[in-house]
């Protein structure tokens, strides 16, 4: 006797015992959420998170990041309050449970992340605090070493710090990188800076000087920064 063969799963089919694993995993997700769990609602053709604007980490980050972007040329000091605030809100690497499916998304919320970031670095210089943003800017260059922005603001960094032979450092290393890795030479606003560096000329933090050039914020498909050192 011959077992009656099933007929093939089509696309769009629902698999066996999908609708009782869904169930279970909002059970799951609704113990995870615990107060706020009311916000996992029903809905047509699946379930869906009803919560407020301020409630989600991301909502709240760029409304402080514009909010601290605004407030860099009047008040530099609220920018700096309001900028370290939204930082804060960050932990670790964004949707990285999801793998390669989230590149794009990811990618743009790291440029976010980074703007915030370059616009903190602004409003501390803005403030003359030179030596205190040192650490967190030679940790940015680390990680986006191709970022002229970002080697623009270490360099002035330094130099107001007394550092003259190390922010030179800073544009030579800046110099072999970008060769390397792009065969370029850097750009007229950093080749700018180095010369006002090098001839001592750089204006002081309450002297009119040059715009530091923004940050060069990664695309969908950012060029990967070389490995850190083991």
């Amino acid at each position: 006797m011959h077992a009656r063969r099933q007929p093939p799963e089509r696309d769009g089919d629902e698999p066996d015992g999908a609708a009782n694993t869904v169930q279970v995993n909002v059970s799951r997700l609704r113990k995870a959420l615990g107060a706020v769990a009311g916000a996992l609602q029903a809905a047509p053709g699946g379930y869906r998170l009803a919560v407020a604007p301020e409630a989600v980490d991301l909502a709240r980050f760029e409304r402080l990041a514009e909010r601290g972007h605004a407030l860099r040329g009047t008040d530099p000091a609220a920018a700096a309050q309001v900028l370290t605030e939204a930082l804060t809100l960050w932990r670790g690497e964004p949707l990285a449970d999801l793998g390669g499916s989230a590149d794009g998304m990811r990618a743009r919320l790291e440029a976010r992340r980074l703007a915030a970031a370059a616009d903190l670095v602004d409003a501390e210089l803005s403030r003359g605090r030179h030596a205190a943003v040192l650490p967190d800017l030679e940790e940015l260059v680390r990680r986006h070493p191709l970022d002229e922005g970002l080697v623009a603001r270490l360099m002035t960094a330094l130099y107001r710090s007394g550092r003259q032979a190390d922010a030179l450092a800073a544009y030579a290393a800046a110099t072999a990188r970008l060769d390397e890795e792009l065969g370029v030479e850097p750009g007229g606003e950093l080749r700018a800076l180095h010369q006002q560096v090098l001839r001592q000329e750089l204006p002081g933090p309450d002297l009119p000087g040059p715009d530091l050039p923004g940050p060069n914020l990664p695309g969908p498909n950012p060029r990967p920064n070389p490995p850190d050192p083991p």
